[in-house]
């Protein structure tokens, strides 16, 4: 049976045994999840990376098998077992009798509410969440404690198998530069790997030697955990010991480079600081950069074979290119330093699309978005007269508390965007000198587009609810005073299609960026 005939069937509510309304699916690059009203069914692609193989069904039974196994350390109530997938009169059936056509791992249907990456999706504090972190981090040093080492395990610590995951790393990324990383950035990566690796050659053979080396989780990240009466993790990795086997701090480092990713290096620390605190393990934590660096680079490339599939859409291989861009870029940070918040500016005259592209930018890495419209409104400057919100002291006022808030983030380790029409040089140059100060990256957008698109556009989201008080007339009178400044910055303009201006975005200001 074609797999594509087989999501078909399984996409209809009729192919379940229990009632459903509907059916959803969610894909990974290496697996579909189906999931109705009263219970979710993974399957396995028939794929070859390499590193994992599901290209015949026996496989895919013997890992789907090994999957409600390994994952039920960690998510014991999750975790149902493993079901057959029959063809019942030339109709996919889940759970049917007869010969098994596919087999799936049945699993309860998890509250999205309770997962960790819901919670960094709303944005909640720092205090609202710091119990929780704290929690996940003594649940996973409790798991480390207890995982299996052995003279199996310690193996996979060896130089020879740490350099032959990163080498297989970098070899199976080269075909997709370009796209979503350059030659530039991978020689940087590959370069910091290497050096690292040799130069702390005899740390990786004593945490080896000395049982740092278990049987680890392998993919621990915030979609992963759930924040339950206590806490569950699920979705290890079962393809390839190679990747299990791996050095607890390596599997810590995952869940701390999620956060990194999702913009909540506040977040990161708690977690670090707490599992340490937990496991006393400083040795692992001098690791822990290297480890990031490599876990980053991982996702970006997993994200990378999603670009290929048939089975994926356009939409999902959009986002796929976005989610590898930016987790190269921070694979990037971590090899020219570490992890550091970065200050994105957006500039533009009113009506040129900046509100659009600092909401994507929010949207996919969980930075904090600022906007000088919201800004003005909520410190209530006085009256209704355009002249008056506009002037220049009021802009002032609003540039400054713009700022003020910046850093209180930055000063988390939240990383900014700013959304703001910029129209004066020395406000960019205090972005920078505030980047500067905060030791944070900085990047610059400049969104164009033509008079005439602009006043359209003026003219529509006057019909409407907008922030934005600026009409025509405050667009003509600050085209006219709008400066030209001399920190670097990726001008785009906004007229082409939206999704490929949000790509270009992303491609310019993080994946150019060397």
């Amino acid at each position: 049976m074609k797999f594509l005939e087989l999501i078909d069937g399984l996409s209809r509510p009729l192919a379940y045994k229990e009632q459903t309304k509907a059916v959803r699916s969610i894909q990974t690059h290496i697996s579909i999840i189906f999931i109705t009203d009263a219970f979710a069914y993974k399957i396995k692609k028939p794929v070859d990376f390499g590193f994992l193989n599901f290209t015949t069904l026996e496989k895919r039974l013997e890992f789907c098998t090994a999957e409600v196994k390994l994952n039920r350390r960690l998510a014991p109530n999750l975790y149902i077992g493993v079901v057959p997938i029959t063809l019942e009169n030339g109709v996919v059936v889940m759970e049917g009798s007869g010969e098994a056509v596919e087999y799936a791992v049945k699993m309860n249907i998890i509250d999205e509410d309770k997962v960790l990456y819901s919670s960094l999706k709303r944005g909640a504090s720092v205090e609202a969440m710091r119990e929780d972190i704290e929690k996940v981090a003594t649940a996973i040093a409790i798991f480390h404690g207890d995982a299996e080492r052995n003279d199996k395990t310690a193996k996979y610590g060896e130089l020879s198998i740490i350099r032959k995951n990163t080498a297989e790393n970098f070899q199976q990324v080269e075909g997709f530069f370009g796209r979503t990383l350059t030659a530039q950035g991978q020689e940087m990566i590959k370069d910091y790997t290497e050096n690292f690796i040799s130069k702390d050659e005899k740390i990786f053979e004593k945490r080896a030697r000395e049982g740092y080396v278990r049987d680890c989780h392998g993919d621990i990240h915030s979609e992963h955990v759930i924040m339950n009466d206590h806490v569950e993790i699920f979705d290890c990795i079962e393809f390839n010991e190679r990747f299990r086997f791996c050095d607890v701090a390596s599997d810590i480092a995952f869940l701390i480079m999620d956060l990194e990713y999702h913009g909540r290096g506040e977040l990161a620390k708690v977690l670090e600081d707490k599992y340490f605190q937990e496991t006393r393990d400083e040795e692992g934590r001098t690791l822990l950069n290297f480890y990031k660096c490599y876990r980053a680079y991982v996702r970006g490339k997993v994200e990378n074979f999603r670009l290929d599939e048939e089975e994926e859409t356009a939409e999902d291989k959009k986002e796929a290119k976005i989610h590898a861009i930016l987790y190269f870029y921070l694979a990037k940070l971590y090899a020219s330093g570490g992890f550091r918040p970065f200050v994105f500016v957006v500039r533009g005259l009113p009506g040129t699309g900046k509100s659009v592209i600092a909401d994507s930018v929010a949207e996919y890495t969980g930075a904090a978005l600022l906007r000088t419209d919201a800004i003005r409104r909520d410190i209530a400057l006085s009256g209704d007269d355009k002249g008056t919100c506009y002037s220049k002291e009021a802009k002032e006022r609003v540039y400054k508390e713009l700022f003020v808030q910046a850093e209180g983030y930055l000063l988390e380790g939240r990383s900014v965007i700013l959304d703001a029409t910029f129209s004066r040089a020395k406000h960019v140059e205090e972005a920078q000198r505030l980047s500067e100060r905060m030791n944070c990256e900085l990047m610059v957008v400049e969104c164009e587009a033509s008079e005439k698109v602009v006043t359209e556009r003026i003219r529509e989201r006057q019909t409407g609810e907008s922030l934005s008080e600026a009409d025509v007339d405050v667009y003509m009178k600050l085209k006219r005073s709008f400066e030209k400044s001399g920190v670097s910055a990726c001008v785009i303009s906004t007229e082409d299609d939206r999704e490929k201006v949000i790509t270009e975005v992303f491609s310019k200001a993080f994946r150019d960026r060397e």
